[in-house]
């Protein structure tokens, strides 16, 4: 059933642990190589010689090991077909997270490159926890599934969600998981920039200049890049040029594909006043400043990455989209009109480095984001 697939199942400090030793067993004995990472909080609750028992392979406990292995992590991570980690503690979730390597689990799980599937287990407090939800989700958008955990008794007395999902069930998502191919996952691999909202250019302490920019457009493309296996670096544009300047720039060296879907400020105040404007005077006058072109900047930046852009125009469509194309250095821009601000649909044309233009009907922002994301598979196969 899993012949020749190989499995690293990371085991973290919980209770839950217990489970982890029937899910080993149940996937080797489905043909599966399986190997045990196992944190140190998590040896306090198994021993790893019952895992080494039931895998058949030595169980991993540290980064540095003191075999001809030097760096398991990366010997490991290298050829896996699947990271399970089960159960999954609130800590590990926030090291994986905000990417902490202090461990070899959380070592091993920066390194991968094979699906990532966690399945938590903790009271349900802890679950239920504002940050724990946040690095949840935030996980989620890198490309990480998750199985929920389940309601029950948990190991505190109480009574809440938090237990760790059945074994039957761990087994059949992990079944599920390695289904996940290049062909439904075209882009598993791929770190994409997705940049949405309306920028916000500061008058005093309490008013910005901004736009009409709802960014659903680019909430739609971050789902649809997800669901194709992508890791998503979405960046809110509701802050100034400057700062949302050092965010592409951080993040650009790691991306394989930046979208602009952000609607960015052409102008800002020259002056900001460092307290709020009196209200009571009958007119203001603000001089406004040439924000800098960032779609232009990462053009010129940019190596081996795809650059999409986003133009708004009320005439002359794709003329104006193929001169900010060449001049901005893009490999796609998708050009709409003013009707496409707030709404839930889009009539957008898509003009291409090649001078290919792709007229689209009307359709709504999610299978627009699809459109597009498959010219952008398409252009990483050529």
């Amino acid at each position: 059933m899993l012949q020749g697939k190989k499995v690293l199942v990371g085991v973290t400090g919980g209770i839950a642990a217990y489970k982890a030793a029937d899910l080993v067993s149940a996937l080797r004995q489905a043909g599966a190589e399986v190997f045990v990472l196992m944190t140190e909080n998590a040896k306090k609750f198994v021993s790893p010689l019952t895992f080494r028992s039931l895998s058949h392979n030595p169980v991993i406990t540290r980064v540095f090991s003191k075999s001809d292995q030097r760096f398991p992590h990366l010997a490991l991570a290298e050829n896996a077909d699947l990271l399970i980690v089960a159960p999954a503690t609130a800590n590990f979730i926030g090291k994986a997270a905000n990417g902490v390597a202090d461990d070899i689990l959380s070592t091993t799980f920066l390194s991968v490159k094979c699906p990532v599937l966690i399945a938590p287990a903790m009271n349900t407090a802890m679950y239920e926890n504002k940050l724990v939800q946040e690095n949840i989700e935030r996980l989620k958008r890198a490309g990480v599934l998750f199985l929920r955990p389940k309601k029950g008794e948990l190991a505190c007395g109480k009574k809440g969600q938090g237990k760790l999902a059945d074994v039957a069930v761990l087994f059949r998502a992990v079944q599920k998981a390695l289904k996940l191919s290049k062909k439904t996952l075209p882009l598993r691999g791929k770190n994409i920039i997705i940049t949405g909202g309306g920028s916000k250019e500061a008058i005093d302490p309490i008013r910005y200049i901004t736009n009409a920019s709802s960014g659903k457009m680019a909430k739609a493309l971050e789902q649809a890049a997800l669901k194709l296996g992508a890791k998503v670096n979405y960046i809110d544009a509701a802050t100034s040029v400057k700062d949302l300047q050092k965010k592409l720039f951080r993040g650009l060296p790691q991306a394989d594909a930046v979208i602009m879907a952000a609607a960015v400020s052409d102008y800002r105040p020259k002056h900001v006043a460092k307290k709020k404007l009196a209200s009571g005077r009958e007119k203001l006058v603000l001089e406004l400043e040439r924000t800098p072109d960032l779609l232009a900047q990462l053009g010129a930046r940019k190596k081996k990455q795809k650059l999409i852009g986003f133009c708004l125009e009320t005439g002359q469509l794709v003329q104006n989209a193929k001169k900010k194309l060449q001049k901005k250095n893009l490999d796609l821009i998708i050009a709409n009109t003013p009707a496409a601000l707030g709404s839930e649909e889009n009539k957008a044309t898509l003009v291409f480095k090649n001078g290919k233009v792709l007229s689209l009907p009307k359709m709504t922002k999610t299978r627009l984001a699809e459109k597009i994301l498959a010219e952008i598979c398409r252009s990483f196969n050529k």
